[in-house]
């Protein structure tokens, strides 16, 4: 198995039945249950003016933000998806209630682990920013920059 920084990472993308003129354009997110924890991942899919889809994956337990999925697909209810670079890909259904559910397979042999996504319109958020410095008034030593009660630092 190839040891991405986001190793084991699985999404699932969906299709509807709301009728012909589907859109599974938008943020979707969901935990992946691996075997070293869940891991959560929002996938960003934009429909191109050509009609097909293309994809970019976060996995914020992993630090990984913005990787390009190699393809993006959805005919009728069945979507798919792949990453490469992982060893991955996605086979999934586009549920009525408005989730995309299927498996992610990764590996080889490929291994399947259950995904299911939802819509969102409030991802995950993957980048913070960074904490204050600690000051110090011995080397090696850290202090808080909360004034105690009765300090004068």
């Amino acid at each position: 198995m190839i040891k991405p920084s986001w190793s084991p990472v699985a999404f699932v993308l969906g299709v509807s039945t709301f009728g012909s003129a589907q859109d599974i354009s938008g943020d979707w997110q969901g935990p992946l249950t691996t075997q070293m924890g869940e891991l959560r991942l929002v996938l960003h899919v934009t429909k191109q003016p050509d009609g097909t889809y293309s994809a970019t994956m976060d996995s914020p337990d992993q630090n990984s933000n913005g990787v390009p999925l190699d393809t993006m697909t959805l005919d009728g209810a069945k979507v798919h998806f792949t990453l490469n670079v992982a060893k991955g890909f996605f086979d999934g259904t586009l549920k009525s209630n408005g989730s995309i559910s299927g498996n992610w397979s990764q590996g080889t042999p490929p291994q399947k682990t259950p995904l299911v996504l939802t819509k969102t319109t409030s991802p995950i958020k993957t980048q913070h920013d960074p904490a204050p410095p600690s000051i110090s008034t011995e080397p090696g030593r850290a202090r808080s920059r909360r004034r105690d009660k009765g300090s004068s630092v």
